[in-house]
């Protein structure tokens, strides 16, 4: 399942993961995966997370998203330049 060992960590799990004809996944798959995971988590701080506390809590899910992409973007560059 895994083709290279050097990267060490949850996101080795994510970049090697096939999806449809064990093709790698392509960016778009991802951003698509990680922009589903945190629209899913905006509606769960709009409705569960108390509105005086809840623009805390966004602003901390856009920079973990915005931090998702940069990582998922650099190891997709590096697979595609080896």
């Amino acid at each position: 399942m895994f083709k290279n060992d050097t990267f060490i960590g949850p996101i080795r799990l994510m970049v090697e993961t096939t999806w449809g004809g064990g093709d790698l996944m392509t960016f778009k798959q991802f951003f698509n995966m990680g922009y589903a995971i945190f629209l899913i988590a905006c509606l769960l701080v709009y409705f569960f997370i108390s509105h005086t506390h809840a623009w805390i809590v966004l602003v901390i899910l856009a920079v973990l998203f915005g931090i998702y992409q940069m990582i998922v973007s650099w190891n997709l560059k590096q697979k595609r330049s080896t």
